[in-house]
């Protein structure tokens, strides 16, 4: 089986969604942040009350609560993604081929991705999990690395699409 396609700005954000959640320092550094932001707020709230009182703590602590939550609507899963989509955009501006044509083909043993002149090649033996989301499937290997990705619309009907998901399946038995 040979698929070619060129991904959407809708379908390389989620791409890039993916790439980013797969990383995980980028996860547990999002999530330090989070807690760094509310323990500091804590901290300073504590030290306003001890040191000016009570209605100083309550201006404080209001005024400082405002911006956390402020920070984490920044740091939120729509507005990441309102970012990343941002992000692509400019990026797609600056270099087109980054839409261009990509393929992945699956043969006896093996599927072998192809995009802006980079291949890809991964026993199907190693694939451990595949995830679909977003109309795009995204394909892992057992190093915890993204092998491939392949949008949905790029299968004729829903049962191409469950021939592919079921060869991805029974590589991984």
């Amino acid at each position: 089986m040979e698929y070619n396609f060129k991904l959407t700005l809708e379908e390389y954000a989620t791409a890039l969604k993916f790439i980013s959640e797969f990383d995980e320092k980028n996860t547990h550094v999002l999530k330090l942040i989070k807690k760094v932001i509310v323990g500091s707020w804590l901290i300073m709230s504590i030290i306003y009350f001890v040191i000016y009182g009570f209605k100083a703590f309550l201006v404080f602590g209001v005024l400082a609560g405002l911006i956390v939550l402020l920070l984490f609507w920044g740091l939120s899963p729509e507005q990441l993604h309102k970012k990343r989509l941002r992000l692509v955009k400019n990026k797609v501006n600056k270099n087109p081929d980054i839409l261009g044509w990509q393929s992945l083909k699956i043969e006896e043993n093996s599927i072998i991705y192809s995009f802006e002149d980079n291949i890809k090649k991964t026993n199907l033996s190693n694939v451990s999990k595949f995830f679909e989301e977003d109309s795009i499937i995204v394909i892992i290997n057992n190093k915890g690395n993204i092998s491939a990705l392949i949008p949905c619309s790029c299968f004729q009907t829903p049962l191409d699409r469950e021939k592919f998901i079921n060869t991805l399946n029974i590589s991984n038995h």
